[in-house]
């Protein structure tokens, strides 16, 4: 663990000054009253050299071979030498790194013990060594542990207000002050602001520094040739660390690449500083987004002409750190941007509105560096709780860049731009005109480049497609006038619009999709439901038909590492190689079901069937008549049920099964069947 500033340091002091005034007490308090020193020492020393019969009058009198009187510490000596090395162990946990401090601590209480079984065996002097351990040990372990959660906490996060103090000091700064030179004049206050400290200010190619970290190892050697200075356009907007033993107050180095303004005349620097423990990719977005604002900052006071240009050299970098979270997406920001500010052209907005335009794109999805990794590269659908956490990547990025004074329209533009025409949308289902012009835009351009790029979840969707969707949204999801002129601009000349379906029947393509899906299913697992396939699970709660969110308590897209799913121990039916899906399967006690079929997609449940006792078909058919309506005759067989976000399949097979399919949008869309044939949709 690296040095702390002085003031955390005199904090941590404070508490060793307290361990050893306790120590000390509490030695004075105890006197020579216990007697511990029988059990403890005759079972460290063992029986060679006698046994503890009694202390009298500052004496241990051990009974052996030879009887041996030996004199013990006086009182007040030995609360001065437990003090002593108490002050010592707490000095050793504050001061020195953790590894380093453990081991100089264990080689301190083998040296203290072989000292008292010298002193001992020699019969010179009895000295308190379970007392000193203990006293010792307890400072050293209370130290280290507030030590470790005053860094953590420290560490933790990057105040956005650490940004704006070194942009004043920016501002007061001589002109002819070099960007390297202001982190030196500031190097206490950066270090302390990022826990770290400052090693080389503005490193280039040609730095000694290189050099050296070259010459220590063919892995450092490699790391600076390939990728410090590489060709690969990565290396210029990533954070890079590599280890070393170069310095004593930490192991790690991190290169944080500075923005590049003009690429004909400047070449790639790297701000690097020393840390204890390699860094997080969330840690390193935080260094970097302050380093990154500083030198925005440094640029924008002395050359104001190309202030904007660095605004966005600097944004494209940070984002380029977060979208790092998730490999899948990398470049979708910028992306995204480009198409936005494409967009912005060609619907004519004037040049304050573009910057705006450019700045809320690339920073649009600055909030989701708040969602955790598993969530953003989750191949499945959400859970209701990850989607909360999702949702709220909207209002975190709003507020982070309020919070750096950013203008109101910016603002509005990273809040809204997952809201929807219709007020469907989040996280504060406004509609029509309430939606700002930035957020309508951006919604389009990150909703395209959704579909047209490979997801964990799915492959590349064809332009086509793509337009079909934008397209069929326009009025819904998107505004119709920026849609029209987005299609104007990006459709395909062999594209042409959908035709909206004039059946009666009222049947959509999830619709058909579901169908398919049931056919298929039961296709695969008809012997598994047979009615002769024993279950020895059966699950004993009364099934809801009407819950959208979930399927028998567990909600679409969550794992079967679930604890209630753990102890009823549903039987393992059917595994999928190709999707690597488990099919799991219950008995069921409920009057109306006689079997339960839990389908997880890739690990995560995205489809539930129920198998139906024939004599009560009619009452479950009343129940979902009663919450979702008429349902779609699609014909003899099936008939569907439309509801928010799912199709409700009822299947009544050639052998006479009532099968109850509930099948989300998402499995609508991503299940894979077994044939192409079998896909009645496609």
């Amino acid at each position: 663990m690296k040095k702390m500033d002085n003031k955390k340091f005199n904090r941590l002091y404070y508490g060793v000054f307290i361990c050893t005034l306790f120590s000390a007490i509490l030695c004075f308090v105890i006197g020579d009253s216990d007697l511990s020193y029988d059990k403890y020492v005759t079972a460290f020393y063992g029986d060679s050299y006698g046994k503890i019969i009694s202390i009298i009058n500052q004496k241990v009198i051990i009974a052996g071979v030879d009887t041996r009187v030996i004199p013990v510490l006086p009182l007040n000596v030995k609360a001065t030498l437990i003090t002593v090395i108490v002050f010592i162990a707490g000095c050793v946990a504050v001061q020195l790194h953790t590894k380093k401090s453990i081991f100089l601590a264990l080689a301190g209480c083998m040296s203290i013990s072989f000292i008292q079984w010298w002193l001992i065996y020699k019969g010179i002097l009895y000295i308190p060594i379970i007392e000193i351990i203990v006293f010792a040990g307890f400072t050293y372990v209370l130290l280290s542990v507030i030590k470790k959660i005053i860094y953590n906490y420290n560490t933790r996060n990057l105040p956005i207000g650490a940004v704006v103090k070194f942009a004043k000091n920016i501002v007061n700064m001589e002109s002819e002050t070099t960007y390297a030179n202001y982190l030196i004049n500031n190097k206490k206050q950066i270090e302390r602001s990022l826990s770290a400290k400052l090693v080389h200010p503005a490193l280039t190619k040609d730095s000694s520094l290189l050099k050296k970290i070259a010459a220590e190892s063919h892995r450092n050697k490699k790391f600076v040739e390939t990728q410090v200075f590489g060709n690969d356009k990565q290396t210029r907007t990533t954070v890079l660390q590599t280890r070393t033993k170069l310095f004593k107050d930490f192991e790690y180095l991190a290169f944080i690449p500075m923005p590049i303004i003009d690429k004909s005349s400047e070449e790639l620097v790297y701000t690097v500083i020393g840390i204890d423990k390699k860094m997080s990719v969330q840690r390193a977005s935080h260094v970097s987004t302050m380093l990154f604002s500083m030198y925005i900052y440094f640029r924008a006071r002395h050359e104001r002409d190309e202030h904007q240009r660095v605004y966005f050299s600097m944004l494209s970098l940070m984002i380029s750190v977060i979208d790092a979270k998730d490999p899948v997406t990398a470049g979708h920001s910028q992306r995204v941007a480009e198409l936005s500010r494409d967009l912005g052209t060609w619907l004519g907005i004037d040049k304050n509105q573009m910057f705006e335009l450019e700045f809320a794109s690339l920073m649009h999805d600055i909030g989701k560096i708040g969602v955790s990794d598993y969530v953003l590269n989750k191949p499945s659908i959400f859970t209701k709780s990850d989607f909360e956490q999702m949702k709220n990547h909207t209002v975190r990025g709003a507020e982070m860049l309020k919070e750096v004074g950013m203008s109101e329209a910016i603002v509005e533009g990273v809040r809204h731009h997952h809201e929807r025409i219709d007020g469907r949308g989040y996280p504060d289902g406004i509609e029509g005109d309430e939606i700002n012009l930035i957020a309508k835009i951006i919604k389009i351009a990150d909703v395209y480049d959704a579909l047209t790029s490979k997801r964990q979840y799915k492959d590349a969707w064809k332009i086509d497609k793509a337009m079909n969707i934008i397209y069929n949204g326009r009025g819904i999801e998107f505004d119709s006038d920026i849609a029209d002129v987005f299609i104007e601009h990006m459709a395909p000349d062999t594209w042409i619009p959908p035709i909206k379906s004039t059946k009666k029947s009222g049947i959509d393509s999830l619709v058909d999709k579901a169908v398919s899906i049931s056919v298929d299913f039961y296709q695969k697992y008809s012997a598994e439901m047979d009615d002769n396939y024993v279950l020895m699970s059966r699950n004993k709660d009364k099934v809801d038909f009407c819950c959208e969110d979930s399927f028998m308590g567990y909600d679409w897209g969550e794992t079967f590492n679930n604890r209630k799913f753990l102890v009823e121990k549903p039987l393992i039916v059917a595994y999928e190689d190709k999707t690597e899906s488990l099919v799991f399967a219950q008995s069921s006690d409920d009057e109306h079901v006689e079997k339960i079929y839990y389908y997880f997609f890739k690990g995560f449940i995205n489809l539930g069937v129920y198998v139906l006792k024939r004599e009560n078909v009619g009452v479950v058919l009343d129940i979902l008549l009663r919450e979702y309506g008429s349902p779609v005759k699609v014909s003899d067989e099936f008939m569907a049920y439309k509801c928010n976000k799912m199709r409700i399949v009822f299947y009544h097979t050639n052998d006479d099964k009532c099968l109850l399919i509930y099948a989300p949008e998402y499995m609508c869309v991503n299940y894979v069947f077994d044939s192409e044939k079998t896909n009645m949709a496609s």
